[in-house]
């Protein structure tokens, strides 16, 4: 507007004021007035969170009229529809992963990443993909077999960005303490792709030499464990772990992961180590006197986590993506294994992680940053949880640590 069109009297004068000091304070940056402020990344994680819920609810319509048709025209495909459409999964307290078999040891170098970015274009394409395939649902000219197999890779491809949506709600808050290992994702970079000639061979080499001083297998010891000689050769750990876990089954589960992956283990037999795990049983109302939070109720996981005994390990739930502190272990909804399981335990035990976990770009940028896993020591649990064992070096460590004689064979 140009200030000759401005005719208005005082009134409307003090009111045009108001309104611009009240767009002032808007256009201020919250944390000025002591406000709290979203990360950059989150906007972008919401949109992505919206437009998956939309998708879900296409994957359930699909299903719906898969499920009608099939039953009437080709019930023979009915053992293959899964018995209910896949759908958002709800994170919070009391939520357990469904432990599924172990899958086969795999042995070969691997890496992924995932980022926001394509998050948002995986959502926008599978809900190309869902709309086509409802089209062709209710045209009934496709043969129902052709789309019970299209039903089924959308629905595995949901599964997969919905939980790829709740790694990123854990580990995008965490970037900042992961940035000392982003120089080791740059020299794995130099290994993967630099051709190797005379000139790059300095350059592969110094990348090389960082890479293996930095993936160190790393260890600390856990107060208050140590390993028993209950006879010749034969050593024992005894791991108390409290929990308000209520559920057998996954507790029983749980105790198998070890039982299988750590005592069943070559490297243990060898050693004569067997660990013999100790529940110690809180009850949720034993922690919150007051009453326990609802299943499935948003919790703070360093309160929840100080309500236990810090003398003991802690195996409890409420995290939106699994992950473990140096004393405790989270657990989130989803699916996990035997194998990843004894993974998590090793944590409790004082391994670290071996693979490289690493970001590229920056927390500030709306998109977050990009998540690399590169594992390059396939045959070791603490690099690869899905394919990995335990192996002669991790319980060397555990013998050293613990107060137990070293074997006599020490190679990985």
């Amino acid at each position: 507007m140009r200030p000759q069109d401005f005719r208005a009297g005082s009134s409307a004068r003090i009111a045009f004021l108001l309104i611009g000091l009240l767009g002032l304070f808007s256009w201020r940056p919250a944390r000025a007035y002591g406000l709290p402020v979203q990360p950059p990344w989150k906007a972008t994680y919401d949109r992505i969170a919206s437009a998956r819920d939309e998708l879900s609810v296409q994957v359930r319509d699909i299903w719906t009229v898969l499920q009608k048709r099939i039953k009437a025209e080709r019930p023979d495909l009915l053992a293959r529809l899964e018995p209910a459409p896949p759908k958002p999964r709800p994170t919070g307290y009391a939520l357990l992963p469904e432990v599924r078999p172990d899958g086969p040891e795999k042995i070969e170098l691997h890496e992924v990443h995932s980022s926001l970015a394509d998050l948002a274009v995986a959502v926008v394409s599978q809900k190309s993909v869902a709309a086509d395939l409802s089209v062709k649902l209710s045209s009934r000219t496709a043969d129902l077999g052709a789309l019970l197999d299209g039903y089924e890779r959308l629905s595995g491809i949901f599964k997969q960005i919905d939980g790829n949506l709740n790694y990123h709600a854990n580990w995008q808050p965490r970037a900042e303490s992961f940035k000392p290992f982003n120089e080791l994702l740059e020299a794995y970079r130099v290994l993967a792709t630099v051709p190797m000639t005379p000139e790059t061979m300095p350059r592969i080499e110094a990348a090389r030499v960082k890479l293996d001083s930095g993936l160190l297998l790393g260890f600390a010891p856990t107060p208050g464990l140590h390993i028993q000689e209950i006879g010749p050769g034969v050593r024992v750990m005894f791991v108390r772990i409290q929990t308000d876990i209520e559920d057998e089954a996954f507790l029983r589960a749980f105790s198998e992961a070890v039982a299988l992956h750590w005592n069943g283990g070559e490297a243990m037999k060898k050693a004569g180590l067997q660990i013999i795990l100790d529940w110690s049983r809180r009850s949720p109302s034993s922690l919150y006197p007051k009453g326990p939070p609802a299943r499935g109720t948003r919790i703070n996981t360093d309160a929840h986590l100080a309500r236990f005994d810090p003398a003991l390990l802690v195996l409890t739930t409420g995290a939106e993506s699994s992950f473990e502190t140096h004393r405790a272990i989270f657990l989130a909804p989803g699916t996990t294994t035997r194998r990843i399981l004894a993974h998590e335990f090793a944590h409790l035990l004082g391994f670290t992680d071996f693979y490289l976990h690493a970001f590229e770009g920056s927390p500030e940028d709306p998109n977050g940053v990009t998540w690399w896993e590169v594992c390059t020591a396939p045959r070791d649990l603490m690099c690869n949880a899905t394919g990995g064992r335990v192996s002669d070096t991790m319980v060397n460590r555990l013998l050293s640590a613990y107060g137990g004689s070293l074997p006599t064979t020490g190679a990985r």
